[in-house]
């Protein structure tokens, strides 16, 4: 329908089941949906191929897709993200509160050095390591005109940063302690 400009099933049920019925009629014949909402529909990593062939679909209208809350893990974020490397429409993806690691951002690194329409990629809350997420965002601001949204890159609290100096000087006490045992343990004289 050419008057459908926007389409959300946002916290439906739809599973690869629905995602594949979805994708197999979304592509198959023209359309001029703007933004689809798919956050929240159970897709979880075997829905992933689903969303991935929408996005490989590279429909000429689709600019927004929302994947958030879909129970990807790393393995369903490489996949999306490879997808995301082939679409030349897509303006702004969501893919918040999903759980990705190493190779979901590696790959993600790779999509922000190449991607030319894509302006926004947000991943709030869905990669836990500082580390990661700084990787993320550094890589982003070197880039031109695309921002990956990673959630707050926060620094170790003081607390933080006391906390494991108090633990590293326990672990040396510790063995310092268990040095001075055996060093008393030779020192005695053995009884005849």
């Amino acid at each position: 329908n050419e008057f459908i400009l926007e389409v959300s099933l946002h916290s439906n049920t739809l599973g690869l089941k629905g995602m594949q019925l979805l994708r197999q009629h979304f592509t198959a014949a023209p359309n001029r949906v703007r933004s689809l909402n798919l956050g929240n529909c159970m897709l979880g990593d075997e829905g992933a191929p689903e969303a991935a062939a929408l996005i490989t679909a590279n429909l000429p209208a689709l600019e927004r897709l929302n994947l958030a809350s879909n129970g990807f893990s790393d393995d369903g974020g490489v996949i999306i993200v490879k997808a995301l490397l082939k679409n030349t429409f897509l303006v702004m993806v969501s893919c918040a509160d999903n759980t990705f690691g190493t190779k979901t951002v590696d790959a993600t690194a790779e999509l922000i050095g190449t991607a030319k329409v894509l302006k926004l990629l947000d991943f709030t809350n869905s990669i836990e390591s500082v580390e990661m997420r700084r990787t993320l965002a550094f890589a982003a601001s070197d880039a031109d005109g695309i921002r990956v949204e990673v959630g707050e890159v926060q620094e170790e609290t003081l607390d933080d940063r006391l906390q494991h100096v108090a633990e590293y000087m326990q672990m040396i006490l510790d063995a310092e302690a268990e040095r001075a045992k055996s060093r008393k343990s030779k020192k005695k004289p053995k009884k005849e």
